[in-house]
This record gives C-alpha cells, structure tokens and sequence, in this order.
C-alpha cells in the first residue's frame, strides 16, 4: 500500500503546491471560491481545502493575509495577478482593500 502520506512529507519543504499558489493568485484577482472553482475545475470545498492547508503553511488567518505572506515570502508575484487589477501602488486591488479594513 505504500508509505503514509504524513511519513512521506516529514522533512519536506513546507511551501505551497502549485495549486495553492493557483488557488492565492485568483484569490489576489479578487476572485470568490465560486470563480476560482469553476476558473480551475474544482469543487468549491476542494478550493476551500487548499485555502485551509495554504494558511497553515503561511501562517495566516484569512485570505488576505495569506496572500500578502505568500507575495513576501516569494511563493507568488504580483505579475502573477491580472495587471488590471492594481491599484496605483502595483498591489492587487484585493490586497488594498482588505489591509485598509485590517485593525
């Protein structure tokens, strides 16, 4: 049957799969689990899922902040994002707003 998953992935690089960062570049497009499900094919729980397991690694709480910690720790770039999408800073839009409503 083959090893456990959790023993196959002590010690592995805690970054995010390919899909998280998928799943945080839609997220930082302003994208809803909706969009982003039916953008990449997915169930919504299976988007919600890679949220979940994105903040864990990031550390984050929410989407927001999952995204701001993925761009500063070079896991996504703001190129990654639709440019039409920036503010005049060059931040996503998505971004901005939910620092702006951050206490």
């Amino acid at each position: 049957m083959g090893t456990p998953v959790c023993e196959r992935n002590q010690g592995a690089d805690l970054g995010l799969s390919s899909r998280q960062k998928d799943v945080l570049i839609l997220v930082g497009q302003g994208q809803a689990n909706k969009e982003i499900a039916r953008t990449l094919g997915l169930c919504r729980n299976t988007v919600k899922r890679h949220l979940l397991l994105g903040y864990r690694k990031l550390g984050a709480t929410d989407k927001t902040q999952a995204v701001v910690f993925a761009l500063q720790r070079g896991e996504i770039r703001l190129g990654d994002m639709d440019a039409g999408d920036r503010d005049t800073d060059g931040y996503s839009a998505i971004i901005v707003r939910g620092l702006r409503t951050k206490k």
